[in-house]
């Protein structure tokens, strides 16, 4: 699907709106806790690191977002379990979990950092 830039734009907008209105869903893979929708996991369907993605990868894993939060709300396992520690310029320490939950080929990355809430980051 292709856009022109102004199209894609719009979009962009539009899919952001839709995505805020979510807020969060229960997984019961984690008791049923909340798993929220924030900024950082549309924006990382935007971007990768500090490089845009392609329109068509972004208008592709946008796409995919209510499928997610049907993943999200009926997996009762997790697949995958990553943990990451970094150290921080000012001597501190950053712990970050992520977990994949995955059906019919579409896989959903969990984020926490430092004991926070689990966050919704990526769908591919």
């Amino acid at each position: 699907m292709s856009f022109s830039p102004e199209k894609h734009k719009e979009f962009i907008k539009k899919s952001y709106k839709n995505y805020k209105k979510i807020g969060f869903v229960e997984c019961p893979a984690f008791c049923n806790e909340k798993i929220y929708f924030n900024k950082v996991g549309f924006n990382h369907l935007l971007w990768k690191g500090k490089k845009l993605r392609k329109p068509e990868e972004q208008v592709r894993r946008i796409s995919l977002i209510p499928k997610a939060t049907e993943i999200i709300g009926s997996s009762i396992v997790y697949l995958h379990y990553r943990k990451d520690i970094k150290l921080l310029g000012n001597g501190l320490v950053s712990n970050a979990n992520f977990w994949s939950l995955s059906s019919k080929g579409v896989r959903v990355t969990i984020r926490q950092t430092n004991n926070g809430r689990k966050c919704f980051l990526s769908v591919m």
